[in-house]
């Protein structure tokens, strides 16, 4: 498949990515594609599965739910089908483990029509990892994201935001964090708080008061990152990969059982359905709550 200018590459790249199945997260190929795009920014043109297996497994658990491990095929592999990678074998289509990719010498790259655009080509490479986090993460945790891969750092982008969702959710919850119950000061950023979707608006959250919790800087990147989550029963459950954050490490467990605060009015209360979607497809950890703090 040739592919005539940088839009047409990047209209495939952004259907391609899509992950949204019944609400479900699949976000092995997004997170294939920017570790991909990384690494030729890099200048690494093909890459050696045996080579790159161990940072590949590693970015998958801190960004992908432990739910959405079995889903799909490997995107090592099933990009293939998607006309922008190939590899230097034939695989049948069965499932493939690492170790049969690494004993069969298994090596990848873009397709050369793709590799024709993009190689050399910074600007095309930025706009296609805007294009994926804006698609597929929460903007609290495309730094990290950027971070990790050793993406290129652009300026930040000015994204557009829902001011109205963002008013009506701090008044519910009186301009405190749920988790943590700081107060929203004036002009002190330490202590600004923040509008989360509960579901995701990339998985089709929508922009309303049972949709949202108030959070504070620090508990809003904890909760879109999956260390945290709030049942249905509104507990709060700390995730058991915390271990892996040990500044803040004996912080984050405190939080494990506690209730989370509730709005001012029940009305505003946030649906089961929501908290359910982040338990099933954000949160990285099983629910093991140990007591009710009220």
């Amino acid at each position: 498949m040739a592919y005539r200018d940088d839009l047409e590459l990047r209209k495939l790249i952004h259907h391609l990515a899509k992950w949204r199945r019944n609400g479900k997260r699949l976000p092995h190929k997004p997170l294939f594609i920017l570790f991909a795009l990384s690494q030729l920014h890099h200048g690494n043109k093909q890459l050696i599965y045996s080579e790159i297996h161990v940072q590949l497994k590693s970015l998958m658990s801190k960004f992908c739910p432990s739910k959405a491990s079995a889903r799909g095929v490997h995107p090592f592999i099933s990009l293939v089908s998607d006309g922008i990678w190939q590899l230097n074998i034939v695989l049948r289509n069965k499932p493939y483990t690492d170790n049969q990719l690494i004993e069969n010498g298994v090596a990848g790259a873009f397709h050369p029509n793709v590799l024709l655009l993009l190689d050399g080509n910074t600007s095309l490479i930025e706009s296609i990892v805007e294009e994926v986090l804006q698609c597929h993460f929460p903007v609290c945790i495309h730094e990290d994201l950027q971070k990790e891969l050793g993406l290129p750092r652009t300026p930040p982008v000015k994204r557009l935001t829902n001011v109205d969702f963002h008013n009506r959710v701090l008044k519910a919850y009186d301009y405190r964090c749920v988790i943590c119950d700081v107060q929203e000061q004036p002009d002190n950023i330490l202590t600004r708080i923040y509008a989360s979707h509960i579901q995701w608006l990339q998985a089709g959250g929508p922009d309303s008061e049972e949709n949202g919790l108030a959070l504070c800087l620090l508990h809003h990147k904890w909760y879109n990152c999956g260390l945290l989550t709030i049942t249905p029963e509104r507990q709060i459950i700390v995730s058991q990969e915390a271990g892996g954050i040990p500044h803040d490490n004996d912080e984050l467990r405190k939080l494990h059982g506690l209730a989370m605060r509730l709005p001012n009015h029940p009305v505003y209360l946030p649906y089961a359905e929501y908290l359910n979607w982040h338990l099933r497809e954000v949160f990285r950890g099983t629910v093991k709550a140990k007591r009710m703090v009220l």
